[in-house]
């Protein structure tokens, strides 16, 4: 058996060129050949294939085929290949239809990140970016698009057969990695950013706070009812794991700015390169999204302590406030930001933080965040928030698909922490 594990930047740069360093709304352009890919071909195009089913899936509704009629290849005769992804297609695609989004177009690129081939089963897990042409309520067009990790397996009877697919799963995000380390893959191109704000400070405030406690384990087994405000998934204020803490003053937002920014580098893995990159980017650019809209950097020789906030600081480190989704939850809850009631009721340049590992369950430790990036009203008037982050990139998506992809990956146990960026 040949086995291709790639380490963490083979599988960085084998996202970037699947997204062709998207930084437009145009349809990304896959990676050519390169030693990433099957060495079969026969089962890299039963896989191409397979994927182009499945965009019809998302574009035809309930009207989506079961099976797909595969080509023949090398003499060996076509198959029918069953559509594994129909169901949760299905379901992900009237989520998509209920907060007001018509699907025209799906267009889904996928690369192997990790590989394992025998003569005739072949294991990969891809990494799969799928952009979508949709037009809302109001008639305006977008095309939001997500990237994700999916397990599939392909098999054949024989060298004499064609190759089939027998299995298709969806995985959570941090297959890969936990959450966003100190470790900078990238350094800038020259200086930290192009910005200034005249108010920065040096952090002189006595003993710096290096460490807090938990806010707390379990969560939910349910996912959040849609509008609710019963708190599935959801903790009380986390305000109360802060007070007694010598509150952080930070300048009004600008919450245009904000969600100028997430959506500007929430198109492909690529970033601004007047930051640093690091291996998970989901709090870089969340910080990046809060500085450009008007909040101070806060520097001191200490990058653990939770009063810090930049890129770099005195002695040119980035604070893991700036870097890491828990510290960065941190810092905003020292600012004296409060929670909303759920995550539904979010607006335009909130943050949601996420607490949802190891091994799919909350420990009370926050391992992701995401920018509020838009805002969707249906049918019947309610409006729904549209989600924009990082690693894994995902542009102006609904949160109602977000939340139910997490769940679909397996990931049970939850708690969020939407705050109010007022």
């Amino acid at each position: 058996m040949k086995a291709r594990i790639l380490p963490g930047m083979a599988r960085m740069v084998a996202t970037t060129l699947l997204a062709g360093g998207l930084l437009s709304t145009s349809t990304p352009t896959p990676a050519s050949a390169t030693t990433d890919t099957l060495s079969n071909t026969a089962a890299q195009a039963t896989l191409d294939t397979y994927f182009k089913g499945v965009d019809t899936a998302w574009d035809a509704g309930t009207k989506a085929p079961g099976t797909i009629s595969l080509t023949a290849q090398s003499g060996k005769a076509g198959a029918k290949q069953p559509l594994l992804q129909r169901s949760e297609v299905l379901e992900r695609a009237e989520i998509w239809k209920d907060v007001g989004l018509d699907i025209k177009d799906t267009n889904t690129e996928q690369a192997p990140v990790q590989v394992e081939e025998s003569t005739n089963k072949v294991e990969l897990v891809s990494s799969v970016l799928t952009t979508w042409s949709v037009v809302d309520q109001e008639g305006f067009a977008d095309e939001p698009f997500s990237t994700e990790f999916r397990k599939v397996v392909l098999t054949r009877a024989s060298s004499s057969s064609a190759w089939v697919i027998t299995d298709d799963t969806l995985l959570p995000d941090d297959y890969f990695d936990g959450e966003d380390s100190q470790t900078i893959s990238t350094e800038p191109a020259s200086q930290p950013e192009t910005e200034s704000n005249v108010d920065d400070t040096v952090v002189n405030e006595g003993e710096p706070i290096t460490d807090l406690a938990p806010l707390g384990e379990g969560a939910s087994e349910d996912k959040p009812a849609e509008g609710s405000t019963d708190g599935r998934w959801i903790i009380p204020p986390v305000l109360d794991a802060y007070k007694g803490k010598t509150q952080i003053k930070q300048n009004k937002l600008d919450r245009n700015k904000v969600v100028a920014k997430a959506k500007q580098w929430s198109k492909s893995t690529k970033m601004s390169p007047n930051f640093p990159k690091f291996k998970n980017n989901c709090a870089n650019l969340a910080s990046q999204s809060l500085r450009a809209g008007g909040w101070q950097y806060r520097k001191s020789s200490n990058h653990l302590d939770f009063r810090t906030w930049a890129p770099k600081n005195l002695i040119g480190k980035p604070t893991r406030t700036w870097s890491q989704a828990s510290a960065l939850h941190s810092f905003v809850a020292l600012t004296g930001k409060g929670q909303r009631k759920d995550i539904w009721t979010t607006k335009p340049g909130d943050l949601i933080f996420a607490d949802w590992g190891p091994n799919k369950y909350a420990d009370g430790k926050i391992d992701h965040v995401m920018i509020v990036t838009g805002s969707l009203t249906d049918k019947r008037g309610h409006k729904w928030p549209r989600i924009s982050q990082q690693s894994n990139p995902r542009y102006n998506v609904p949160l109602s698909d977000q939340v139910d992809r997490q769940y679909r990956a397996g990931v049970r146990k939850i708690k969020w922490y939407p705050m109010i960026m007022d």
